[in-house]
């Protein structure tokens, strides 16, 4: 009889792997969108409660994807580093105020 041959094993996906820098590209360009959504909104909804959730959103897909980056990826350099912390910090002092 003809045996199938078995399937090559496929390696486990490290963790650089994941953080391309389209994927951080990604997720702060949807975050943005949603901050920009939720400004636009101001003027047409009167419950401002679901434009806090939408702007809570937005920050946190900004600055939570920012500060993985910053201190998981190898590829970065202290400077950007540096310049990603800084960025995911405005955006949780911009969130509390």
């Amino acid at each position: 009889m003809y045996q199938q041959p078995y399937a090559q094993q496929s390696t486990p996906m490290d963790f650089s792997a994941i953080m391309r820098k389209t994927f951080l590209i990604i997720a702060i360009g949807i975050g943005a969108l949603f901050l920009f959504i939720a400004r636009l909104m101001v003027g047409f909804v009167t419950d401002y409660r679901i434009i806090n959730v939408i702007s809570t959103l937005g920050g946190f897909m900004i600055a939570v994807p920012a500060v993985v980056w910053a201190l998981g990826s190898k590829r970065t350099t202290d400077n950007q580093n540096l310049g990603l912390l800084i960025l995911a910090g405005l955006i949780f002092l911009a969130m509390i105020v």
